[in-house]
């Protein structure tokens, strides 16, 4: 199955090719700039960094899309990579990678997909069927505080109380277990009743030395009652590892006439960690430039790193949008702690993330 999915993958790609000669596709070029600036307290020092931020990197993309013939069905054709700068969850006290480097493990999407009556058929490198399981949120705050919490400061360590680093990072102990992008054979249902399943089962091609098998499933719903729209989701993800399957799900709920929200997310893993995470959202108009997006956060984690252990976290984030300018201008704020029962004592980190994204399209 491992050698199939490039061949196959292949002949998608090449599929498309004669319906866009016969003049029947259209092409569109998309993306956005996040530069952010990012500054990081662990107790003993202040690390200020400019970044490119994490939660929703700098990328570039295309899409180009057609119709199969007069079979009712289409397909679409989406190259996205990343720019290569330095992102905010890879920066650390002891690294700051250079502020530009682009490398393969940039590339996120280069896939074809095919819609037919029948359900979505995906080839190429591209999400697998559990990326986004933990996106079901109404409160317009990701940009700046999406669930991957190491997105905003993922690479530093937790201070023991003499001020030595511990080789304990946010990334380690503060997990989301949502779905990633691989390469990837993916098929999702037909949506029914506000239903829709996806099945997936891929390789690593970008990161060098991984031969592992991924496989993963998940569920999404979406409807509206009255005033209140609704979304949930759910996924689980194993790989050819032992004791390397996850599972992750969020629920989120928006009253349209208030603009208040509410989302809950959780997860855990075969090796027994596992966390819980609350988000209450306000989203207004409250000046003529667009909407005003604010949301207060709160993440329980356990068994991360060593049994027994803990993780905290809170944040406040708010975001701006400047619709004429295809902008929102944001700041986010997290309050981190840790404990774990080795008997060492760590100290609490917090972390600002404050910038801008743009989008264009054309």
């Amino acid at each position: 199955m491992k050698a199939a999915i490039p061949l196959l993958t292949a002949t998608a790609l090449a599929l498309p090719t004669a319906f866009w000669a016969q003049g029947t596709s259209a092409i569109e070029f998309y993306g956005h700039f996040n530069p952010a600036w990012q500054s990081v307290d662990d107790g003993g020092q202040t690390t200020n960094t400019f970044t490119d931020n994490s939660n929703a990197n700098s990328r570039f993309g295309f899409n180009v899309t057609g119709d199969l013939g007069d079979t009712g069905n289409s397909f679409l054709f989406n190259f996205e990579t990343g720019l290569g700068f330095r992102q905010s969850g890879a920066v650390s006290q002891l690294n700051a990678p250079d502020f530009w480097d682009i490398k393969r493990t940039d590339l996120r999407k280069f896939e074809v997909i095919f819609s037919t009556g029948y359900g979505t058929f995906s080839a190429g490198q591209g999400s697998m069927a559990s990326d986004g399981a933990v996106g079901s949120d109404f409160t317009g705050v990701g940009v700046v505080a999406g669930s991957a919490i190491g997105d905003q400061a993922g690479g530093f360590q937790f201070r023991d109380a003499g001020g030595t680093l511990s080789g304990i990072a946010i990334s380690d102990v503060f997990k989301n277990f949502d779905g990633s992008r691989r390469f990837r054979l993916r098929y999702d249902t037909p949506q029914y009743g506000g239903f829709k399943v996806a099945a997936a089962y891929g390789i690593e091609v970008l990161t060098s030395g991984d031969d592992r098998d991924f496989y993963d499933l998940a569920v999404f719903y979406a409807d509206t009652f009255g005033d209140v729209e609704f979304a949930a989701s759910a996924g689980y993800s194993d790989t050819s590892d032992s004791n390397a399957g996850a599972y992750a799900g969020s629920a989120g709920i928006l009253h349209t006439p208030s603009g208040v929200s509410f989302t809950l997310i959780a997860g855990g893993a075969d090796t027994d960690a596992s966390y819980a995470m609350a988000r209450l959202g306000l989203e207004r108009d409250v000046v003529s430039w667009g909407a005003t997006a604010a949301a207060l956060d709160y993440y329980a984690g356990e068994d991360f790193d060593t049994a027994g252990s803990d993780s905290d976290l809170w944040g406040v984030s708010l975001v701006q949008k400047i619709d004429a300018a295809n902008m929102e201008l944001y700041a986010g704020y997290r309050a981190y702690s840790f404990a774990d029962t080795s008997g060492t004592l760590y100290q609490d980190m917090d972390s600002w993330l404050l910038g801008a994204r743009w989008k264009y399209d054309f």
